[in-house]
C-alpha cells in the first residue's frame, strides 16, 4: 500500500478542476505519478510532512503538467476536491482494487491483461457493447 496514493489521486481531482476536465491533463498526472512514484512511495516520505509531499507533487503539477505548484497546493489545502477523491477511492475499495492499473467496464474488472492492450483492442472490446 502507498500512503500517499490517496493524495496523488487527489492531485488528479485538482489538475481535472484546474483544466476544467481535460484528459490530456489527467493522462499526464498519471504520467507523472508513474515517474515519481519512488520519490513518493512509502519510504521516501516517511521522514516528510504532509505539506512536504504536496509540495513535492505540485512541483511535478509544474514541471510536467504546465499547472503552478501554489495552485496545485492551495487546491489541495482548501479541500475542494477532498470529497469526490474520497467517493472515488471508496468506489474502487468496495470493489476490491488493490494495485494499478485496474480497468472496468460497467463494473466488471477485466483483469490484469486490460493494462497491456492496444487502441484497436480497446475499439474491439468496447464495440460489443455498443
Amino acid at each position: 500500500y502507498h500512503q500517499m496514493s490517496f493524495l496523488a489521486n487527489e492531485g488528479a481531482w485538482v489538475l481535472g478542476e484546474l483544466s476544467g476536465g481535460g484528459d490530456d491533463k489527467a493522462l499526464c498526472w498519471m504520467n507523472s505519478c508513474w515517474k515519481n512514484q519512488e520519490s513518493w512511495g512509502n519510504g521516501a516520505t516517511a521522514n516528510m510532512s504532509f505539506t512536504d509531499v504536496v509540495g513535492l507533487m505540485g512541483k511535478a503539477a509544474e514541471s510536467e503538467c504546465g499547472y503552478k505548484a501554489d495552485e496545485f497546493k492551495n487546491a489541495i489545502e482548501s479541500g475542494a476536491v477532498n470529497e469526490d477523491t474520497r467517493v472515488s477511492w471508496k468506489f474502487g475499495c468496495a470493489r476490491g482494487v488493490a494495485g494499478t492499473p485496474t480497468f472496468f467496464l460497467n463494473g466488471v474488472e477485466l483483469g490484469p491483461d486490460a493494462g497491456g492492450y492496444t487502441a484497436s483492442q480497446w475499439v474491439a472490446l468496447l464495440k460489443q457493447y455498443l
